[in-house]
């Protein structure tokens, strides 16, 4: 029996809304987190999870993330939002300015996606940064409705992935991608751009 089946898994299913929402997030109907997930909502942060919102984390729940947990984490006066039928397996968000995902957007395996440098590219300021807390550079993401990320991706502040796009797996976002593209590649460019049938 996998583990989400039993005791484990009921259990890991109301804890986790209950813990979401105690930690201030806005959190949709009918979500489904499965097993441990590290959430870190910092004071003033500001979190909005649509309907049917989908995590797995760890346990082998899906077999592109493995064992690893899922980590959310937004930052004082951050703000995350996650439309509605949107989901991820394993991978970490950190937001420190605005993270926004849009609706039935799917983030494949080991995804990380975060809005800041976190250190600074100057290594003088790499070692002030313990002692004086310099500010690091922050930049608004924004992935629209429809997206498919694939598994082992890295998008970086201040991205924009246009609605419908598919990103392959394993590339490094730095730059915008256009609505209704293929793009893969480190750094990710666009590869071919999709027809849609009328």
């Amino acid at each position: 029996m996998h583990p989400f089946n039993g005791v484990k898994g009921q259990w890991y299913k109301y804890f986790n809304r209950w813990k979401f929402r105690f930690l201030g997030v806005q959190l949709g109907v009918s979500s489904d987190i499965r097993n441990k997930v590290y959430l870190q909502v910092e004071e003033d942060a500001n979190v909005t999870i649509g309907n049917h919102f989908c995590l797995y984390s760890g346990d082998n729940l899906s077999p592109f993330c493995h064992n690893i947990n899922a980590s959310i984490c937004v930052y004082p006066q951050a703000t995350l939002s996650i439309g509605h039928h949107s989901g991820m397996s394993g991978g970490m968000i950190w937001a420190t300015k605005s993270i926004t995902i849009g609706n039935y957007v799917n983030i494949g395996g080991n995804c990380c996606i975060l809005d800041s440098d976190i250190h600074h590219i100057d290594w003088q300021q790499r070692r002030k940064d313990r002692e004086e807390n310099i500010p690091y550079q922050k930049a608004d993401i924004v992935i629209e409705d429809d997206v498919w990320i694939g598994a082992n991706c890295t998008i970086l502040k201040g991205v924009h992935i246009g609605a419908r796009s598919i990103i392959g797996a394993g590339s490094i976002v730095v730059k915008d991608i256009p609505a209704d593209s293929i793009a893969a590649g480190n750094p990710c460019h666009v590869i071919k751009t999709i027809q849609h049938e009328s």
